[in-house]
């Protein structure tokens, strides 16, 4: 995701900040990109019914864990489907169909403790086109990759978040990692396999297949933007590909960067806004405060922690018992941290 400050510096954000994004010096305009693929894994404690439900904001059942999963109060998920092969069109199985009996049926498919039963693909839509636009180049996508791999893909659209960058269109595409069949899931599909058993079916490596999607995703959103009259673009090759010799711009891991919107400094914002002379976007920091003073940062501290003894003192005489409280000293920065204090208290504001 990108934001653009007052004095027109742009902020790159994880996690949607991806290679191959940029629009100084590369003579054209160019549209956000990202498409990222990951797998979700048992190993990881991952389960597909609860990320379908999250995802789709419906509520499901986990046979397997005996749980349910309820993100039926979820307003951002503007269109969701399940996109099956073609081979399937004629006679669709019904437990395809259903969005809980298909990510059920995945995890009954897997024996392993560590199997990958998800494989998730993630696309940022081009806020410049229009509702039905960014739609059809989700679902065109999505026909793509069931075909391609011969899945079961379960595709969602969000909106942007009330809180974030009003241009992060993106959709999820969950596929399952099994090829869809008439009597339910098969073999693992190509895209799963390593290499050595994809040499066996006469693919090449599986790092091909991933930049061929890369680009595939480039040439589906360019010819959704050309449709529409627009002259933005993106590419999926790196800077250095492209010819720009600029440096990538900062990234700021999404951790970070939802501590610092809620209002609490972070060391690494520091370094970060220090190193690479970057301006943080608005409703993050205001200029003068990455110049701050670390004596000015000390005193701040100090100023919250009698607060919070003072408010401490008067629970105590209500009654209520004090919370443990350790207090540290940092030698290298000479300031005081203090663990397990009220999450309400800002200690550098």
């Amino acid at each position: 995701m990108e934001l653009r400050d007052d004095a027109g510096h742009i902020w790159r954000m994880a996690p949607y900040a991806r290679r191959g994004w940029g629009s100084r010096g590369c003579g054209r305009r160019v549209a956000i990109y990202l498409f990222r693929t990951t797998s979700l894994s048992r190993s990881q404690d991952r389960s597909a019914p609860s990320a379908a439900a999250y995802r789709s904001g419906e509520r499901l059942r986990d046979d397997v864990r005996r749980e349910t999963y309820n993100y039926s109060y979820r307003e951002d998920v503007v269109h969701k489907e399940i996109v099956l092969p073609a081979a399937l069109s004629k006679s669709v199985p019904e437990w395809a169909q259903d969005r809980q009996r298909l990510w059920n049926a995945a995890e009954a498919a897997e024996k392993r403790r560590d199997s990958q039963v998800v494989r998730e693909y993630l696309v940022s839509l081009p806020h410049e086109l229009t509702a039905e636009g960014r739609q059809a180049l989700a679902q065109r996508l999505a026909h793509e990759i069931a075909e391609r791999h011969r899945v079961a893909v379960d595709l969602t659209v969000h909106l942007p978040r009330p809180r974030g960058d009003i241009r992060n269109h993106h959709a999820h595409l969950l596929a399952t990692t099994r090829e869809a069949t008439p009597t339910g899931l098969g073999r693992k599909s190509d895209f799963e396999v390593n290499n050595r058993d994809r040499a066996a079916r006469g693919l090449g490596p599986g790092r091909a297949e991933l930049l061929a999607l890369r680009a595939r995703w480039a040439t589906l959103a360019n010819e959704a933007l050309k449709a529409e009259g627009l002259s933005v673009r993106i590419d999926a090759r790196t800077l250095r590909e492209q010819g720009i010799t600029r440096k990538p711009q900062a990234t700021l891991p999404a951790a970070i960067y939802e501590l610092e919107r809620s209002g609490i400094r972070t060391v690494l914002g520091d370094k970060i806004a220090r190193s690479d002379k970057v301006k943080f976007p608005p409703g993050l920091r205001q200029e003068e405060a990455v110049r701050d003073s670390p004596q000015a940062r000390q005193a701040r501290a100090r100023e919250n922690w009698l607060r919070y003894r003072e408010r401490q003192s008067e629970q105590t005489k209500q009654g209520e018992s004090a919370k443990p409280r350790e207090v540290a000293r940092d030698a290298k920065h000479e300031t005081k941290t203090i663990e397990r204090v009220p999450a309400d208290y800002d200690l550098t504001e």
